[in-house]
């Protein structure tokens, strides 16, 4: 028996009509859960708005060489759901868990929350200091060449590499969308050069404000500011205006 709501879809639904092929890769987290009936499932089983399905399914058909093109895209690059499979999924704990594991649980530690009272308010601070410091033993893990040992030199650093970012990250950079990501399945998993610096070319654009980071947080006072509120990071496609 199918699980569904009015104008929901279930993942395999989705699947069912052979336009998506990655249903969390695209969408991420669905709209809505259902109810599993099984007692170790707390989250139910995902349920994707159709009318967010059909814009998704509308812009694969519209795409034209890796761009996506809409009516409606205005309104489709300011919502916090994605609806382009992701270009890129990271999560800066990840490497930093390869680099120093005691300092990535030091940050996963200092992230936790009561249910009811939040987390403790000096959290957030102590979060920052060690995001601060994971950051530079990730800078100096995939560039051993670079002098940083400071806030300040990590700044100078962010700000010199993001001159020539978007030249090595190449296309479709500059034109994309941050966005949280809610679902880790498509998040990598690399620790591999290549990839962290990949990874710090995009927190370099986001420090010096070449990308837009309104949908993750409104005000970026920094990098750990930012990563603090999301640190997980999913770069999606911008869509372009379809022209008539």
């Amino acid at each position: 028996m199918t699980i569904t709501k009015k104008d929901m879809l279930t993942e395999q639904e989705i699947l069912s009509r052979n336009i998506i092929k990655d249903v969390v890769g695209t969408l991420d987290d669905g709209d809505d859960h259902s109810y599993s009936g099984y007692y170790l499932d707390t989250n139910g089983t995902r349920l994707y708005s159709l009318k967010r399905v059909e814009f998704a399914e509308q812009l694969i058909s519209n795409s034209i060489n890796g761009e996506y093109f809409h009516k409606e895209a205005d309104f489709l690059n300011k919502q916090l759901t994605p609806y382009t499979k992701s270009i890129f999924t990271f999560d800066y704990r990840i490497i930093l868990k390869n680099i120093d594991s005691d300092l990535y649980w030091k940050i996963r530690k200092s992230r936790l929350s009561h249910p009811h009272l939040g987390r403790i308010p000096q959290s957030y601070e102590e979060e920052r200091e060690y995001i601060l410091r994971g950051l530079i033993k990730i800078v100096q893990y995939a560039d051993p060449s670079c002098s940083i040992s400071s806030k300040d030199d990590l700044f100078n650093y962010l700000d010199k590499l993001s001159k020539d970012a978007i030249a090595n990250l190449g296309r479709p950079w500059p034109k994309v969308i941050l966005r949280k990501a809610y679902l880790r399945k498509n998040i990598s998993k690399s620790f591999g050069i290549p990839t962290v610096m990949k990874t710090i070319n995009i927190l370099s654009l986001i420090h010096t404000g070449k990308l837009p980071f309104d949908l993750i947080i409104k005000n970026n006072l920094d990098i750990p500011h930012f990563l603090s509120a999301s640190p997980v990071i999913r770069v999606d496609y911008k869509i372009n205006i379809m022209q008539h």
